[in-house]
């Protein structure tokens, strides 16, 4: 089964696979950044997917049906579609079951540029699938029908279960031990039998497009004023929220509070300059949104742990550059 076909996906975007065995790797490719897809087969219709995103968003394309999907997000944040067109956002331990009718009307989104998962995907069990869930104990019919209806589908945050298989998931990465995945698949699917989603409060872990795209807008506005002296009050505002309401679906988002994505982010354009660029520190402070040169060392350093002058002595960029959204 393809995950992706180059005929299938939207201009701009480019795939390039090689295969080995049970396992196809795919290279996502647009101009956003870069990805990778690890694909095993496990059976004939199920598919347990390692995902590695630097990237904003990703057409799925074609319009192959996956009856049963489980996404679980290990680090970064992902945003995915429901078939209603609501929205859902995974951070660190998240998992999402739902399932993809329309691959054209999908795509995966990465809102800071950076996400690491995995994705099971299952399609109607028959053959050697088929008998694997009956020995199991699996009904996967009852699951989706617990689980998936057109409108709604289920996002399970943190739980320590699902966390536990999962880390045992990506810790046997490397053996690529199709028997052990299966085992593994088993262990899921019996989780998710077992547990009890709360129809009350999936609804408000998603949000309308409409809603998406205006925070988008904010974070957008925010990155092109970050020397700019930016309130709550201001940016809601602008954006025709309420502060309260804005800072939930800012947060829902992004994983962030406002003023600590912004925090964040005007270090990472100071860590930048300070590396990249021979500009004074006064003027990378100004860039920051710091009148005060001392106020941003001290700032610069409670994020870095080392001054800005250390800092550049260093010549290395830190690994926050795959934890946050760098805009050109």
């Amino acid at each position: 089964m393809e995950i992706y076909r180059q005929s299938d996906l939207r201009d701009g975007d480019e795939i390039r696979l090689r295969r080995d065995g049970n396992m196809t790797t795919y290279t996502l490719l647009n101009g956003s950044g870069e990805g990778t897809v690890e694909a095993h087969e496990l059976f004939c219709g199920a598919q347990l997917l390692f995902d590695d995103m630097h990237m904003d968003t990703f057409g799925e394309g074609g319009a192959r049906v996956s009856a049963f999907v489980v996404e679980h997000c290990r680090s970064g944040r992902f945003e995915g579609t429901f078939c209603d067109g609501r929205q859902f956002f995974l951070g660190a331990g998240d998992v999402c079951v739902h399932n993809v009718v329309d691959r054209n009307a999908f795509a995966s989104c990465f809102p800071t540029r950076h996400y690491h998962g995995a994705t099971v995907m299952l399609n109607l069990p028959e053959g050697d699938f088929a008998e694997f869930l009956r020995i199991s104990g699996i009904d996967l019919a009852a699951l989706a029908q617990k689980f998936l209806s057109k409108d709604i589908s289920c996002v399970i945050r943190g739980d320590a279960g699902a966390g536990r298989i999962f880390a045992d998931i990506y810790a046997a990465r490397e053996k690529r031990d199709i028997g052990y995945f299966r085992l593994k698949l088993a262990e899921l699917l019996h989780f998710l039998q077992r547990y009890a989603p709360n129809a009350g409060i999936r609804r408000t872990q998603t949000l309308p497009a409409d809603i998406v795209r205006a925070m988008k807008d904010a974070e957008e506005y925010l990155w092109r004023h970050l020397s700019a002296p930016l309130t709550i009050d201001g940016l809601s505002e602008k954006f025709g929220f309420s502060p309260t309401s804005f800072k939930h679906y800012f947060k829902m988002i992004y994983g962030f509070p406002v003023h600590e994505y912004l925090f964040t982010c005007r270090m990472q354009i100071a860590q930048h300059e300070l590396v990249k660029t021979n500009k004074k520190i006064s003027a990378i402070a100004r860039e920051a949104g710091y009148k005060n040169v001392s106020k941003f060392s001290e700032a610069f350093k409670r994020f870095s742990g080392i001054s800005p002058r250390a800092y550049r002595g260093n010549h290395v960029l830190s690994e926050w550059s795959i934890f946050m959204p760098a805009r050109d």
